[in-house]
């Protein structure tokens, strides 16, 4: 049959005969029965209601009753689940049969349902009259009346507005009105334009007035009739209860502190965290007491919460008592947070209170910190206290926390006066403490390295240098450090400075500070803001830096630890030794309250440069002989001078090597020819120049490394100056060869003379000089000639130069002695003669070019020449040998034989040339060879034998 379809089943009774009598037959009049008659609907039509409790964020369906108005929520709902698409809901009503006081002990009170009458055209109107149920009427939030709300298409979140209005008929009965007029809602089948489901959030007003006698259940019974086929209506009831109870109340925190053992003097702090309400009603007011130790010294107390609680706490305040000493009268004083802090990052936000005055007053050891005004069930305060202090007293230290909270209980008797509440307190306490124990001595140390050697290393002369300044605690830590670098105190011997401070500085010591004071006095802070948190942190000392000192507040180690250095060039002046010294004074307050002091020093012996101790010699160069001091050289000959010079290896920034000549002894003077700069000069020397200085001081110079007499147009020159820049020889070397003509007369001399003059490099001032002479002598000339008488040859032919001359005269009467004696000791005409030794120089430079004449003169008048003879080693020289006579008195030259004629012609042996004297002829008184003249020229030693 089509959906919808309504019918009539009628039935009716007939017999035959009743009771076996013919004719009894019968049947229902018309054969309609009233009491027969069944109406029948077609329908497919499913569907389903339901109302249960709505707890908001779950949790127990409990209901601890308190209020005046108490909303407690249920959600009913109305599903249409048919399959047929033709099955409609096409209206419906929800009646609400709530507990309530008109027939019940416990329930909802009556006036708390008609409190507000629904006004169409403006806002609801409050009902006086209890027994009014005519209309429409309407909750409004917080003051009575049911709040209905359209939740089927609620977030959950969303504030919930447009309180639907109600009906109401006495006793508890409540309905929504669906079916009919303007507010009529249709539910069609799934698949089907138009709602398949409402849902409604019931908020109810209890009221603890209302239940006297808790615990107790409450029921809610929603009686749902449906309009369908246009004409029928079903039904359907479902019943919900909630258990009232009364209140029950509790609070509980975490109070815990820093650490469990604390050192004496030292701060630390407790911390209140975990605020909780454990009541299954609000609480009021919520007030923390903190109660210290009277030897717990307070310093500050913050407040840390999340930034989306800052409404929450941003009347926070704190009070405490103390006694006036002026007045001794209790004075309470509130105090709001001096610093309000908030992390970026994280959103943490952090209020600071300061406490610290509470140590110089005679206070009642117990701060009251403000809370919220309300705490709901369950919820936790999103907050953390810290109260920090300085404990001491050893031994254990206790402190207590105590929340205190109010309890509210709705006790007015009108219900249509503003609600009046009784107060309950209830406290909840939680102790913490912790050990104070003696701190650990703070013990400083301090060290000195230097370039990573130790307290004591060589540094060359104004070199850079790395001083490593080491210090720290026995990982303990002070309240506050001062460490006092000394660099310089009476000469600024560490300069160019740059203080690196190191990161781990930045890391031990807390509100650093860095200064440093010049030799003058002068005081300048270091800024330190530009460092950028990670890594050394350097800065470039002023001239004259005499000290850097480091302040910290909290400074804590493990011992020493390299967190300052200072790199620098040592040295000044010749001083050789420097020491730089580091201070560290720590502090460590009660029960020790002293400063403990360490010094270290550093020493550095500076090395210096080499001292520049040059070196200078002049060899005087004739021939192949090479001679110091003094120079042997011929007649106008032309020799050499070697000019050396050695500066031991030493760099000499500016120098010059002076080359002049004494006055000579006797006339002429030696004249310069050239100049050749070594190589030796050349490669260790940087802008050579070579200048000649006249008498008169005028100036010529030159640049190239050789220079001829042909090329310098001074006359008269007086010096030579060789001169340059950066000039290092290691071993006495020839710089400057000079080349010389001795035009100096014979038998004189004259000294030359070399004159180094060079700077030092730093540290040393001082120029350095060395000077040399060498005597340039031109020796007289130093022919000799020996005449000696010798014997009658007593040996056989061929004995050359072999002559006897041995004498034997009478000792006494019978005794001979023999001696050796040149004197011609001779008979009358026995055979005798004379021998005539020339002698030259034996050295080269002692010769000359000279010619010589060598004359031997006779006696003639005792002596009858027989012949001469001259050795061989004068033949290169002979010139003539002239012979003469004496005729009349008069010396006659006879014969003239030239040196060309050189022939070895005796018998006696060889090497000598023979000339025959002898003239038989001409042997008469009064002639006879008187003398003979050698001529020889040369420069070697040679003799003549006659």
């Amino acid at each position: 049959m089509p959906e919808g379809t309504s019918f009539e089943l009628n039935g009716f009774v007939s017999y035959e005969m009743f009771n076996r009598v013919e004719g009894s037959s019968w049947s229902t009049p018309y054969e309609l029965d009233d009491e027969s008659r069944v109406s029948v609907i077609s329908s497919d039509l499913t569907w389903e209601t339901d109302i249960q409790s709505y707890v908001p964020g779950g949790g127990p369906d409990l209901v601890p009753i308190w209020d005046r108005y108490q909303y407690i929520d249920y959600v009913y709902s109305i599903t249409n689940t048919s399959e047929n698409v033709a099955s409609n809901i096409d209206g419906y009503s929800a009646t609400f049969d709530i507990d309530s006081t008109a027939s019940n002990v416990n329930g909802i009170i009556p006036f708390d349902i008609n409190r507000w009458v629904y006004n169409e055209d403006g806002p609801p109107a409050v009902n006086d009259d209890l027994n009014y149920i005519s209309g429409q009427f309407v909750g409004v939030p917080g003051q009575g009346g049911i709040l209905i709300y359209d939740v089927t298409d609620w977030d959950g979140e969303s504030e919930l507005t447009d309180e639907i209005p109600y009906t109401y008929s006495g006793t508890g009965l409540v309905t929504i009105d669906r079916q009919h007029g303007a507010a009529k809602q249709e539910l069609t089948p799934d698949g089907v334009a138009g709602a398949t489901e409402r849902k409604f959030l019931i908020s109810l007003p209890l009221s603890r007035q209302g239940f006297p006698n808790p615990p107790t259940n409450f029921k809610v019974a929603a009686i749902t009739n449906v309009l369908f086929a246009k004409t029928a209506n079903w039904a359907k009831t479902r019943v919900v209860e909630r258990e009232i109870v009364l209140p029950a109340y509790d609070f509980a925190f975490t109070h815990t502190t820093r650490q469990n053992d604390v050192v004496y003097g030292y701060e630390t702090y407790n911390e209140i965290t975990d605020l909780r309400s454990d009541s299954n009603a609000p609480v009021f007011d919520p007030v923390l007491a903190y109660q210290v130790d009277e030897d717990f010294a307070l310093d500050r107390v913050t407040y840390e919460f999340d930034q989306i609680a800052a409404e929450s706490f941003e009347n926070a305040e704190i009070t405490y008592s103390y006694i006036d000493e002026e007045t001794a009268e209790a004075v309470t004083r509130t105090i709001s947070p001096i610093l309000r802090e908030q992390d970026e990052d994280t959103g943490l936000v952090t209020l600071t209170f300061d406490v610290s005055e509470l140590r110089e007053l005679d206070w009642d050891r117990t701060l009251s910190l403000s809370l919220v005004d309300r705490v709901e069930p369950g919820s936790t305060l999103p907050l953390s206290i810290k109260v920090f202090g300085e404990p001491y007293r050893v031994g254990e230290m206790a402190s207590q926390a105590t929340v205190t909270y109010i309890e509210k209980i709705a006790s007015n008797d009108d219900f249509g006066q503003n609600t009046t509440y009784t107060e309950v307190e209830h406290q909840t306490a939680v102790d913490t403490s912790f050990n104070v124990i003696y701190p650990e001595e703070v013990i400083p140390s301090i060290q000195v390295s230097i370039d990573g050697k130790g307290a004591r290393a060589t540094v060359p002369y104004e070199t850079a240098s790395l001083i490593d300044f080491l210090f720290g605690v026995n990982d303990t830590v002070a309240e506050n450090s001062t460490t006092t670098l000394v660099l310089n105190t009476d000469a600024e011997r560490v300069k160019n400075a740059e203080l690196i401070l190191r990161a781990a500085l930045f890391e031990h010591a807390q509100n650093l500070r860095v200064s440093y004071e010049t030799m003058d006095g002068d005081i300048e802070e270091i800024d330190l803001s530009a460092y950028a948190g990670t890594g050394d942190f350097n800065v470039a000392l002023p001239e004259r830096a005499a000290k850097v000192i480091i302040d910290s507040d909290e400074f804590a180690s493990s011992g020493s630890a390299n967190f300052v250095s200072v790199s620098a060039q040592i040295g000044h002046g010749l001083d050789k030794l420097h020491t730089v010294t580091g201070e560290i004074r720590t502090y460590q307050p009660k029960p020790y309250d002293r400063d403990t002091t360490r010094t270290a020093t550093g020493t550095i012996d500076i090395q210096l440069p080499n001292e520049l101790v040059p070196a200078v010699d002049v060899i005087g160069v004739y021939g192949s002989r090479k001679t110091q001091t003094t120079t042997h050289v011929g007649y106008e000959s032309t020799f050499g001078v070697e000019y050396q010079l050695d500066t031991r290896g030493v760099n000499s920034p500016s120098s010059e090597y002076v080359i002049d000549t004494l006055a000579p002894t006797k006339s002429g003077s030696l004249e310069f020819r050239s100049i050749s700069l070594q190589e030796a000069l050349l490669d260790s020397i940087t802008d050579p120049k070579v200048t000649f200085v006249d008498r008169s001081g005028d100036e010529q110079e030159f640049t190239s490394s050789e220079v001829t007499s042909d090329e310098v147009t001074l006359e008269n020159v007086a010096k030579i100056i060789v001169s340059g820049e950066n000039l290092r020889l290691d071993g006495l070397q020839t710089i400057a060869i000079v080349e010389y003509s001795a035009d100096i007369e014979i038998g004189s001399s004259q000294t030359v003379r070399a004159t180094f003059s060079g700077t030092q490099e730093p540290p040393y001032e001082n120029s350095k000089t060395a000077t040399k002479n060498n005597q340039i002598i031109v020796r007289e000339t130093k022919t000799e000639v020996q005449v000696e008488g010798v014997n009658q040859v007593n040996k056989g032919l061929g004995v050359g130069n072999d002559y006897s001359v041995d004498i034997y005269r009478c000792w006494s009467c019978g005794t001979w002695y023999g001696t050796a004696d040149y004197t011609l000791d001779q008979g009358y005409k026995s055979l005798g003669g004379f021998t005539s030794t020339v002698t030259r120089p034996t050295a080269a430079y002692d010769n000359n070019d000279q010619r010589v004449t060598v004359e031997a003169d006779l006696p003639y008048e005792h002596f009858d020449l027989y012949y001469l003879k001259i050795r061989e080693a004068l033949q290169p020289y002979i010139d003539t040998v002239d012979v003469y006579r004496v005729v009349d008195g008069e010396e006659v030259l006879w014969k003239s034989v030239p040196g060309s004629e050189w022939v070895n012609n005796t018998q006696e042996g060889s090497g000598f040339w023979r000339i025959n004297t002898a003239r038989p002829d001409m042997n008469w008184p009064g002639l006879s060879s008187d003398r003979f003249s050698c001529q020889p020229v040369g420069d070697r030693s040679s003799s003549a034998s006659v």
